[in-house]
């Protein structure tokens, strides 16, 4: 086994070939799904004898598009001389095999191949051995980054979606890092976690619990995505199965998971307004200050989540159809300025 790094598609994604139908067309990196299949297997000249699997993908700071691969093979071609067949050492590159639309592209396979259609395409480099072995390879120190993150979501992502990772959030997403338990419901999938308001109920002091809207149904709102704004909805059915995710949903101030200051008893995703959520605050200093301020409606909350499903309507706008809640937070500065308390008991 040997580990293989290239880039997929780069800003442009222009391609010639002409032996295609179609003997150019375009897979600009910024047209990939940012959830993308949880399995992408690797063949030779794209002949579908599968010989390996993407285990990471990850947009650099010039919009491209890298990937890291696990595959049985080298970097080599077989050349017939006279009778016999030698492997020849070659320059080898990654070529996406991808659904027809010109938006919201899914990568369905990579191939390695001597001659890619896409126009300025760079070699791949090759590591011996698996990520394991990482410790003894002499790194191209632009990949020593990249290498490492794999490595971290490579055993995070439970057989999850593959996500397009950025090397630098945009404005107003965090990076937040997530336990290694896998949860019951559904995959986690992998990826930064997008932090966006929530419309607070009720504050029972007395109950010390905090009832929320965690995200509303059907109600667009605008997002930053990749460096513009869209419109961003969730249907319905986007939180379907999360009551199996019991009490691992904690509550906690400003999205820093090391001040938790309750955990989710309650979660209702079929009420009509969203998904609705209830918190008991912990019997702690921090639990007590964070129940006050958000009776004396100075404090606000804030949902994270990752989306693992979504439906696009042109570049500008679409739906989560399926997605995981990563935690609550309650903060003086929320994702969005209309998060508010509605009622305090």
């Amino acid at each position: 086994m040997n580990t293989v790094i290239g880039i997929v598609a780069d800003e442009l994604g222009l391609a010639h070939d002409p032996a295609q139908r179609r003997s150019r067309w375009a897979t600009p990196a910024s047209e990939l799904r940012p959830t993308q299949p949880a399995r992408i297997p690797v063949d030779i000249e794209h002949d579908g004898d599968w010989c390996g699997q993407v285990l990471h993908l990850e947009r650099d700071d010039h919009g491209r598009v890298w990937a890291l691969a696990h595959v049985d093979a080298t970097p080599s071609v077989r050349v017939l001389v006279g009778d016999e067949t030698i492997d020849v050492p070659h320059d080898l590159y990654f070529s996406i095999e991808r659904t027809p639309f010109d938006t919201d592209i899914l990568i369905r396979s990579v191939a390695l191949t001597r001659r890619p259609a896409r126009l300025g395409a760079h070699p791949v480099t090759w590591y011996p051995g698996s990520l394991a072995d990482r410790s003894g390879w002499h790194t191209d120190w632009r990949h020593r980054p990249l290498i490492a993150r794999a490595s971290e979501t490579r055993y995070t992502r439970h057989g999850g979606p593959l996500v397009i990772h950025d090397t630098e959030p945009p404005a107003k997403l965090r990076t937040v890092p997530f336990a290694a338990s896998a949860p019951a419901f559904e995959e986690r999938g992998a990826g930064r976690l997008l932090l966006r308001s929530a419309e607070t109920l009720d504050v029972s002091e007395s109950g010390r619990t905090i009832e929320l809207i965690v995200t509303p149904y059907d109600t667009p709102a605008r997002v930053p995505y990749e460096g513009r704004m869209v419109s961003e909805s969730f249907a319905p059915t986007a939180f379907d199965g999360i009551e199996r995710q019991g009490n691992r949903i904690r509550a906690n101030r400003d999205h820093d998971e090391r001040r938790t200051v309750g955990v989710a008893t309650r979660l209702d995703p079929r009420d009509r307004r969203g998904l609705l959520a209830e918190i008991q605050i912990a019997r702690t200093p921090l639990g007590d200050e964070s129940l006050a301020l958000a009776a004396a409606d100075c404090l606000d909350a804030s949902a994270a989540f990752r989306p693992l499903d979504m439906q696009w309507r042109g570049r500008s706008a679409y739906t989560v159809t399926r997605a995981w809640l990563g935690h609550i937070a309650l903060t003086p500065d929320p994702a969005y300025v209309d998060a508010r308390v509605l009622a305090v008991h």
